[in-house]
């Protein structure tokens, strides 16, 4: 039977045993010389561009960039990981790719291809806009994978693959589409209304005349309350003791309206409490978390989305 690998565009490491095995259909390990060499190839082909005079090009693999050069104190080959898997069920890879975006790492594939790389599918939009947000970032982010994280994705597989997506469509759509909100570029505040709008489908009424920023609000307290592992809203902002995550959630979804309708959003006034490079990661793991809530409980959230 073929196998297929899956390229991780995250820089990684693990002090975990290799192979790692992370279901009976997907390993984790490192690329070999042989693949290395062709993975670099295709990466260094795939990023040429034309230099400003239009008459010469730019050969450019992010990977050997002088930015990643701050991350070679671990080993040299520490920058082509991936994950290999049996083709005999194609939808495995897709299923096996939201589970790592949707786990704590939220590790980003930018490109598969079967073992011998004669067939290599870019993941399109993804990879450059991934490449310019990694390279362009004040510091490239080493994720270490430990045990717990190869427990974690396994499971959010697991809920995936066998997912009644028939029966519960909004859920199975608000997944999509948080998959897809990884086309949008973490430099942009428009990220912050396209967050929100996967919350909103996942949770509110479709009676207008309820409020969205009180459904929000309400339910994703109440989910938050009742889950094995809470978003702690505290590591993101700072505040009286007052503060709580439904006064955060309001002031955040008033700042995506003032960005959504081209209003000047005030940081030092209005929106004071909010650190404006902690709302994306605030509102990905609130997404995380209510997502992986509502695989495990999807006939919960359906009478949920309801109220």
């Amino acid at each position: 039977m073929e196998s297929g690998i899956l390229f991780i565009g995250d820089i990684i490491k693990t002090k975990l045993k290799l192979p790692l095995i992370i279901t009976s259909n997907f390993c984790l390990r490192k690329a070999s010389i042989a693949e290395t060499k062709k993975i670099k190839n295709y990466l260094t082909n795939h990023f040429v561009k034309f230099s400003p005079d239009g008459d010469s090009v730019i050969v450019r693999n992010p990977y050997e960039s002088n930015k990643m050069a701050l991350t070679r104190n671990l080993d040299d080959d520490h920058r082509y990981w991936l994950f290999q898997y049996d083709l005999k069920d194609f939808n495995d890879g897709f299923d096996f790719e939201i589970a790592l975006f949707l786990s704590r790492l939220n590790l980003s594939i930018t490109f598969s291809s079967n073992l011998e790389f004669t067939f290599i599918k870019s993941h399109s939009l993804k990879s450059p806009i991934f490449y310019t947000d990694l390279l362009s970032s004040n510091e490239v982010k080493v994720k270490e994978i430990i045990e717990n994280d190869i427990e974690e994705i396994g499971l959010i597989f697991e809920l995936i693959k066998n997912f009644r997506k028939d029966e519960y469509p909004f859920i199975y759509k608000s997944l999509m589409d948080y998959s897809e909100t990884a086309f949008i570029s973490n430099h942009t505040s428009f990220k912050v209304i396209s967050y929100l709008a996967v919350l909103e489908h996942l949770l509110c009424s479709e009676d207008n005349s309820k409020s969205i920023t009180h459904q929000l609000k309400s339910k994703i307290e109440l989910i938050n309350n009742t889950s094995d592992k809470p978003v702690d809203f505290r590591c993101y902002f700072t505040g009286p003791d007052t503060l709580t995550l439904p006064i955060i959630l309001e002031k955040v979804y008033q700042y995506r309206s003032s960005i959504a309708h081209g209003d000047p959003v005030d940081l030092n006034g209005r929106f004071k409490i909010l650190n404006k490079e902690k709302v994306l990661p605030f509102l990905n793991e609130i997404i995380q978390m209510t997502l992986k809530e509502a695989l495990i409980k999807p006939k919960f959230f359906d009478d949920l989305r309801k109220i």
